[in-house]
């Protein structure tokens, strides 16, 4: 029995005060004192597993070759790159040699012209952004010809290796000259040649070749293709009677995309992608490589892919653009198609 003087809230406090010095003192929950030497090594286990984490980020960061997925080591990402000696001389290919590649694609002799091309290709000579587009032009709509002496699967491969070659001597580095000239092949309108039966007007071609590849391929994986050809031939007019102009007229209005079944047209596009994705991802490595070795001082200088998904105005950049939808519902299509 309590004291009549004891208030109940007295009680309450020495009651609490005995139950707690007993569990120190005897108690099963005793606690146990922390000894300084482990809680030291723990802290420093911690700091060492932070420092771990960071060191192996860094290096999956600076490993641009396998971030980026890219088939070779570009030499300007170490600055040992031959572009940023300022006593070699680089710049595209001579107007002759231009002049001569552009009489065989006339003629659509197109291995002699992918031939032009790999002899212009050194370590002081780039091809010209107007020729790098002739050579997509050569993927989209060269056809097999029994006369050439070459399978149009061999010409193809030609000019895959000709576009990978020229970005592998001239990958895309600080250089003002080479920069300008593979932004322009990126970005410049696809040209329609007069007399030409394409439609390429309706897939973006005004925007350059990478908008046009993928508007172009969205439409070839959707319903509202067809697994033919998208145009009929034509008559030879009658006005035409000798056989080799017969033969003339037939090669020069039917070599073209849209008389390419489906199959081949997305083969195709596909190779041209892969040559552009290739470009644009050694680019992003070596603006990565450049904005690392700089503290972020790049700002000034797009990455190449930056004016194909943002072209208009720079402040936009990071903004899920129309170039956007398009990739993720490629994308889509892929996943759903199990295409690869």
């Amino acid at each position: 029995m309590s004291s009549p003087g004891s208030s109940p809230r007295k009680r309450l406090k020495l009651t609490r005060k005995t139950k707690k010095e007993n569990e120190e003192e005897n108690g099963p929950n005793k606690r146990a004192k922390i000894d300084p030497a482990e809680a030291k090594l723990e802290a420093l286990k911690k700091e060492n597993f932070m420092k771990a984490c960071l060191q192996v980020s860094y290096e999956a960061y600076i490993d641009f070759k396998k971030r980026f997925q890219l088939i070779y080591f570009p030499a300007c990402i170490d600055n040992k790159c031959i572009h940023h000696d300022k006593n070699a001389k680089i710049e595209q290919v001579t107007q002759s040699s231009e002049k001569y590649f552009n009489i065989e694609v006339k003629n659509k002799t197109w291995f002699e012209a992918i031939e032009v091309c790999l002899m212009c290709i050194t370590s002081s000579q780039y091809l010209s952004s107007s020729m790098l587009m002739d050579i997509v032009e050569i993927i989209m709509n060269a056809h097999e010809d029994d006369n050439s002496g070459y399978s149009i699967e061999y010409v193809l491969r030609q000019c895959q290796h000709t576009l990978l070659y020229n970005f592998r001597m001239h990958p895309p580095c600080i250089t003002k000259g080479i920069r300008d000239c593979y932004k322009q092949f990126l970005m410049s309108p696809l040209i329609k040649k007069e007399n030409n039966l394409s439609n390429r007007a309706c897939y973006d071609s005004q925007e350059g070749i990478v908008s046009y590849c993928i508007s172009r391929l969205l439409y070839e994986l959707s319903m509202e293709s067809k697994d033919g050809t998208l145009l009929d031939k034509q008559e030879v007019p009658e006005d035409i009677q000798e056989e080799i102009q017969k033969i003339y007229w037939k090669k020069h209005t039917f070599e073209l995309f849209e008389f390419l079944v489906r199959t081949e047209r997305i083969e195709r596009l596909m190779m041209v992608l892969e040559c552009l994705i290739h470009l644009l991802q050694t680019d992003l490595a070596l603006w990565h490589s450049r904005r690392f070795s700089t503290n972020g001082q790049t700002r000034s200088q797009r990455p190449l892919l930056a004016y194909v998904l943002w072209p208009i105005n720079c402040l936009t950049d990071g903004a899920v653009t129309q170039q956007c939808h398009k990739i993720i519902e490629l994308y889509a299509y892929f996943i759903h198609l199990s295409y690869g």
